[in-house]
């Protein structure tokens, strides 16, 4: 039973894709290195707000590649398992290589803020906003894997293009609007998770051909 639960993931990992699957955390690792390279606010600014923004565009258009990956959905409705499964399945490898992101962004942030440069001291203060910043990315890769998720279900071939267009006009609507306004932080990141999460299951109930 192990080997085969091992040789399933294997399969899954292989339908979803490499790319898909390393792309966080290669986005996330190659701003961390770059931080290391540079000084003063342009540090932070890699190490802590372009990995936290980039991260949940990233996580977004993935996750169309990982739905709209699938060639053969009608084969898939032979299998005993119901194909909605088997998308949340792929999407919560997908969850699992942005949470792999996330952790970086946290610990390479929170090494960062964690040293006051004048005095020598710890700096609790900058060292919870990065980790709050880590959250709040992780929320918002959460909303938009279950909007490209939705976006690219269906039976319609093709859907990837204009699924991985409405992620990326979510993704503008809360860089350039959304954050200009006062809201509290942590009631959005609770909404965005738990919209992205409701998104995730209608999707993949979407994906088996289910009127949702």
């Amino acid at each position: 039973m192990e080997m085969v639960s091992v040789e399933l993931w294997r399969h899954e990992v292989r339908r979803c894709g490499l790319v898909a699957l390393v792309t966080p955390l290669a986005v996330v690792a190659s701003t961390t290195l770059l931080s290391a390279l540079a000084g003063g606010g342009m540090h932070d600014f890699l190490a802590v707000w372009l990995p936290a923004a980039l991260l949940p565009l990233v996580a977004g258009v993935c996750a169309v590649g990982v739905v709209s990956r699938e060639v053969m959905p009608e084969l898939q409705a032979t299998f005993p398992t119901p194909y909605p499964v088997t998308v949340r399945r792929r999407l919560r490898l997908l969850i699992l290589a942005v949470g792999a992101g996330v952790v970086v962004l946290a610990v390479s942030a929170a090494t960062g803020a964690g040293h006051d440069p004048v005095t020598g001291q710890g700096a609790s203060g900058p060292v919870l906003s990065s980790l709050f910043s880590a959250a709040s990315s992780a929320a918002f890769s959460l909303l938009l894997i279950g909007v490209g998720a939705y976006a690219a279900a269906g039976r319609t071939r093709n859907r990837g293009g204009p699924a991985s267009a409405l992620v990326m006009t979510a993704w503008l609507a809360k860089l350039l609007v959304l954050d200009r306004i006062p809201l509290p932080p942590a009631a959005v990141a609770v909404a965005f998770a738990a919209a992205g999460l409701w998104s995730m299951v209608r999707g993949s109930t979407r994906a088996g051909g289910e009127a949702v």
